[in-house]
C-alpha cells in the first residue's frame, strides 16, 4: 500500500480520506452560513449607508402602528359582541319547539289580518275624504263663479 501512495499522491490514505479535504467541507459550510447571515442581517435591518437612523421617527411610526392596531382591535371586539348577541338570538330561535313556533305563527297571522282590516278601513276613509274634497272644490268653484257674476252685476248697476 505504501508503494501505491508513492506512485499516486491523490489516492486516499489508509484512513480513506485525503488529508487536506477533511477540513475543507466544514469550513466551506461555515463560510456559507456566515455570508447568508450577513446578507439576511442587512436585509432585515435595512442597512443604510447614507447616515444614522432617525430613531425618533421610527418610534413615532411604531406608536402610530400600535394605535391603529388598538383601534382595529376595539372595532373587532365590538363586532364580536354584536355577533355574540345575534348568535344567542338565533340559538334561541332554533331552540323553540314546533308548538311554540306554531303559536307564534298563528299570532302573526292574526296580526296580519288585523292590519289588513285597518288598511281597508283607512282606504275607505281616504276615498270618502277625496269625494268630500271634490265636492268642496266644486262648491268653491261655483261660489267663485257666483261672485264673478255678482261683481259684474254690481259694476253694471253702478255705472
Amino acid at each position: 500500500m505504501a508503494d501505491n501512495a508513492k506512485q499516486n499522491p491523490d489516492a486516499p490514505a489508509a484512513g480513506g480520506a485525503k488529508k487536506g479535504n477533511r477540513w475543507r467541507a466544514p469550513l466551506i459550510g461555515i463560510l456559507i452560513i456566515f455570508i447568508l447571515g450577513l446578507g439576511l442581517g442587512y436585509y432585515i435591518w435595512e442597512y443604510r449607508g447614507n447616515g444614522p437612523r432617525d430613531y425618533k421617527q421610527v418610534l413615532t411610526e411604531v406608536i402610530d402602528y400600535i394605535a391603529t392596531l388598538e383601534h382595529k382591535n376595539r372595532g373587532l371586539t365590538q363586532r364580536m359582541t354584536e355577533l355574540g348577541a345575534e348568535l344567542a338570538t338565533v340559538k334561541a330561535e332554533l331552540a323553540k319547539t314546533p308548538q311554540e313556533k306554531a303559536v307564534e305563527l298563528k299570532s302573526l297571522d292574526e296580526r296580519i289580518l288585523e292590519l289588513e282590516g285597518e288598511r281597508s278601513e283607512l282606504q275607505d276613509e281616504v276615498r270618502q275624504l277625496r269625494q268630500r274634497l271634490k265636492m268642496l272644490q266644486a262648491e268653491l268653484e261655483a261660489s267663485r263663479v257666483q261672485d264673478v257674476r255678482d261683481s259684474a252685476v254690481l259694476r253694471t248697476t253702478t255705472e
